[in-house]
């Protein structure tokens, strides 16, 4: 088995822009608009989101436009942060962060809040 995986503070700094950007009522937000508000391209962002969506730390949503959800078209790829990306940018220190146990304890804590 190798190292444990851990957060670059790059692909910390997405995950960290996507929950600003979702706001508290657990909204997605468009890759562009993750992309604008730190500086890189729009496909750069959508490459390191679907990363953080292979750790689990963030979920795809495909929904429409809020002004165009009454107009015909397709959906556009939205992305939202998981309660696992949230509790790892709560974690400290950051750069210490191995996802691999966070995994654990989420997981873990999920089954014993099932449980009660």
């Amino acid at each position: 088995m190798g190292a444990p995986e851990s957060l670059s503070g790059r692909r910390r700094e997405f995950l960290a822009m996507v929950v600003r950007l979702s706001g508290p009522d657990d909204g997605a937000v468009h890759y562009k608009t993750v992309a604008k508000a730190i500086g890189v391209s729009k496909w750069t962002a959508y490459d390191v989101l679907r990363e953080l969506e292979r750790k689990g730390l963030v979920e795809v949503r495909y929904q429409r436009d809020k002004e165009h959800a009454h107009e015909p078209g397709r959906s556009r790829v939205y992305f939202a942060p998981t309660d696992l990306g949230r509790e790892i940018l709560a974690t400290d220190p950051p750069a210490e962060v191995s996802l691999d146990l966070l995994r654990e304890w989420h997981h873990a804590k999920e089954r014993l809040l099932r449980m009660l």
